[in-house]
């Protein structure tokens, strides 16, 4: 990857403590107070037998995620069939992109 590449891409196990710090960043950012995830919640959730969200994420390719948009299925109202509805989307303001 160039050095300022960010790659959009779902959301893996891995990226656990990540998704994490950024949801953390988004309560903190709205000033939040009551934040009580754990990873192994998220790991549950995201990827039990019928997943409560998905994400999509900003990949750097050194290990920090650059921002994600987290999302969820729900029923279109008209036909119950499932719509993804994004529910947060957020950049981190400390994790820049290196200059040209």
């Amino acid at each position: 990857m160039v050095e300022n590449d960010v790659r959009i891409r779902c959301m893996v196990r891995e990226d656990m403590p990540e998704l994490l710090r950024l949801m953390q960043g988004i309560v903190a950012f709205e000033r939040g107070s009551d934040f009580r995830l754990t990873e192994a919640e998220l790991l549950r959730r995201g990827f039990g037998e019928r997943p409560e969200f998905g994400a999509f994420v900003a990949d750097r390719g050194d290990g920090r995620l650059a921002g994600m948009a987290l999302h969820y299925e729900i029923p279109l109202m008209h036909t119950l069939q499932p719509m993804l509805m994004m529910k947060w989307l957020f950049v981190d303001p400390d994790v820049g992109l290196a200059d040209d």
